[in-house]
């Protein structure tokens, strides 16, 4: 949505030849982190058993909203960790107008 507000491609092209350069490095940043979701949602959705797509459902979250490296860890060691993590600032933000249909 920043890319576009900017002016879409040619915005794009404009802060990489006259600008620093992060808006094109966070639109591909944003656009994998979209694709990764994607995926896991359809894996998440298709694990039949409720406890099992709980368990995987908090292990993302815990990964996405706090940057724990919860792959490796027990259920105990994440809950312990997420007290001292802090949450990626985007889920400070309000949910743009676009996003809330």
């Amino acid at each position: 949505m920043k890319a576009e507000a900017e002016g879409g491609s040619r915005g794009l092209l404009k802060n990489t030849l006259t600008g620093d350069g992060q808006l094109t490095r966070q639109l591909e940043d944003t656009t994998t982190k979209i694709e990764f979701l994607e995926k896991m949602i359809s894996l998440l959705r298709s694990i039949p058993s409720r406890r099992a797509r709980a368990v995987d459902g908090h292990v993302l979250v815990d990964v996405l909203k706090w940057g724990i490296d919860a792959g490796s860890m027990s259920g105990l060691s994440r809950t312990i960790a997420r007290q001292f993590a802090k949450a990626d600032p985007e889920y400070e933000k309000s949910i743009p107008p676009e996003l809330s249909v």
